[in-house]
């Protein structure tokens, strides 16, 4: 893509916790990543998904995520909690 400073060679993401909430057929689930680009690059983030279970099966209706940095760390209560 035009005005990107490096190319993404390489991509790893390893979950470091993870938090699912249930309501009937709805879900919220909260997984925190440490995402490692090009085998050099490592940044942690949050990524939020809204499920919806139809037909027996749990699809994602909707996701967000932002990365972590000094202004906004990953609160501790969502590290570890697989």
């Amino acid at each position: 893509m035009k005005g990107l400073a490096t190319k993404l060679r390489s991509f790893k993401e390893a979950s470091l916790g993870c938090n699912i909430r249930i309501f009937g057929s709805i879900a919220i689930a909260v997984a925190v990543c440490q995402i490692t680009e090009n085998e050099t690059q490592v940044t942690r983030g949050i990524e939020m998904m809204l499920l919806v279970k139809t037909d027996s099966r749990w699809q994602i209706v909707s996701q967000a995520w932002d990365t972590e940095d000094e202004s906004k760390p990953i609160p501790a209560d969502l590290l570890d909690s697989e």
